[in-house]
């Protein structure tokens, strides 16, 4: 057995070295992850699909004396314009207009590109230790799509799954959440992500990469990396917004369609946002621009009628301005010009108004 101890020795120190290299991996990848705003400084996260679970703590640190949260799609997100021009920048601006030079009003614009119900579900669990004076949910159909009932963590696009590594958020979070979304793999992933930072500069670097040299992650093999966490590249003044849509129509109806299964993500949702315990609470089906007839005409209608069933079997105040806006004035089925973003804060502002007495 001669060698014994000294083979131990040297085992301990490699793993020894293993542990110090991770924790300097990880100490260093804090530091170079970039500075991520919260939604009390920002009106929206620059970051686009990127540092979710540390934007989403503006409320806590507001000094406004009223707090609105806003959960919505890319709707609201409105990329393809300056944060100032989108709905809810006006809405805080129309919500303050009689305070005059002292704001007291914040409207945290917690919208996320391509939403999903899990997305929604995180968000809403993390409001129940701070619940906002008013909290607002302006939702659509294709954000509770039927397909979305077996996907797991991964399917989300941004990192809100990181949030599962809190105990406060992931404890709130129904059983059957956890059954249909919580891949074991996936859970074990999105903890990874939130605990060690040295795991989230790999993404950042390959998106880096791509938004300044278009291609290189398809180019060098990155399939999975596609999104562009950094600030986004506006278009210049005059310039039409370029709004992606589906290369093929059949496909995208495919996808983005709300059939028998998505009442069950649609309810858990409403009971959910009902137990965060916000002194006013609104649902609006957003506007849109489905004509009758076209694709996804079903969907949308489906999803208006369970909406108002839902609302109104667990008493959740509801508002359909699924056809408030002119259609002149969408640049394609969801997403608005600038007219329209005004016209919907405007939309909304009214039916935050205090009720007048009888």
């Amino acid at each position: 057995m001669a060698g014994g101890p000294y083979t131990r020795g040297r085992l301990l120190v490699f793993l020894g070295m293993v542990v110090l290299a991770l924790v300097l991996v990880n100490v260093l990848g804090a530091w170079i992850l970039p500075e991520i705003p919260d939604s009390s400084v920002a009106d929206r996260n620059e970051f686009r699909f990127r540092g979710y679970p540390e934007y989403l703590t503006g409320p806590q640190r507001s000094s406004a004396s009223s707090n609105l949260v806003l959960l919505s799609n890319s709707q609201a997100y409105s990329g393809e314009y300056p944060a100032r021009d989108g709905y809810p920048a006006r809405l805080e601006g129309l919500l303050n207009a009689e305070s005059g030079d002292a704001a007291t009003w914040r409207v945290h614009n917690w919208s996320v590109d391509g939403a999903t119900s899990m997305e929604y579900m995180l968000m809403t669990a993390s409001l129940v230790d701070r619940p906002p004076d008013v909290l607002v949910a302006s939702i659509g159909y294709a954000d509770f799509r039927g397909q979305n009932l077996d996907e797991g963590f991964s399917h989300c696009r941004t990192d809100l799954p990181r949030l599962v590594s809190r105990p406060s958020v992931a404890g709130r979070l129904p059983a059957a959440f956890w059954r249909r979304h919580g891949a074991v793999e996936d859970t074990l992933s999105a903890i990874l992500r939130d605990r060690l930072p040295g795991t989230r500069v790999p993404e950042y670097a390959w998106c880096w990469l791509d938004q300044q040299y278009p291609g290189m992650m398809p180019l060098l093999y990155a399939p999975t990396l596609y999104h562009h966490p950094w600030k986004l590249d506006l278009p210049r003044r005059g310039e039409r917004p370029n709004i992606r849509r589906p290369a093929n129509l059949a496909e995208g109806a495919a996808y983005y369609a709300y059939d028998e299964r998505s009442a069950i993500l649609l309810e858990e949702f409403l009971v959910a946002l009902k137990g965060v315990g916000a002194a006013r609470l609104l649902v609006a089906a957003c506007p849109g621009n489905e004509r009758p007839g076209s694709a996804h005409a079903a969907s949308v209608a489906a999803f208006r009628e369970d909406l108002r069933i839902l609302t109104a079997k667990h008493g959740v105040p509801f508002l359909d301005l699924s056809n408030a806006l002119p259609r002149d004035d969408f640049v394609d089925s969801l997403h608005f010009t600038r007219p329209n973003h005004q016209r919907y804060a405007q939309r909304l502002w009214t039916a935050l108004q205090p009720e007048p007495p009888r």
